[in-house]
């Protein structure tokens, strides 16, 4: 790959044909339509866009393998804006929530330590 070898030569990079596997012994293919698809029920989603979207099922299904229960229904996108619900809100467009997740978009950590600190 070209850029890798211009890299090197500029000293900001190495040139080596080695690979480190990451994630060793986790060989789980998901696509993503599926993943939001196992979530379906967990989401109250209204025009989210796709950075809130990918944050919160990245968060939800890491919650899901450390075997804490996911909230009933996260509000989130664009069309909460302006409107409240008990729900957990992610993002800044659920800014007016009585509880939610800051950020645009909120990172996955940020999602899980909100769901463990306030749902567990």
């Amino acid at each position: 790959i070209r850029y890798i070898r211009l890299a090197a030569d500029l000293g900001v990079g190495q040139e080596t044909s080695e690979v480190t596997e990451l994630n060793q012994g986790r060989q789980e293919t998901v696509q993503a339509e599926t993943l939001r698809s196992a979530f379906r029920r967990n989401i109250a989603e209204d025009q989210a866009c796709s950075a809130c979207l990918g944050s919160l099922v990245h968060a939800l299904q890491r919650l899901r393998e450390q075997g804490i229960e996911l909230p009933a229904a996260t509000a989130i996108g664009q069309g909460w804006r302006g409107r409240s619900t008990s729900a957990l809100g992610v993002g800044s467009c659920t800014a007016q929530f009585a509880e939610h997740v800051s950020g645009c978009p909120p990172t996955a950590a940020d999602i899980i330590g909100h769901i463990k600190e306030h749902r567990v």
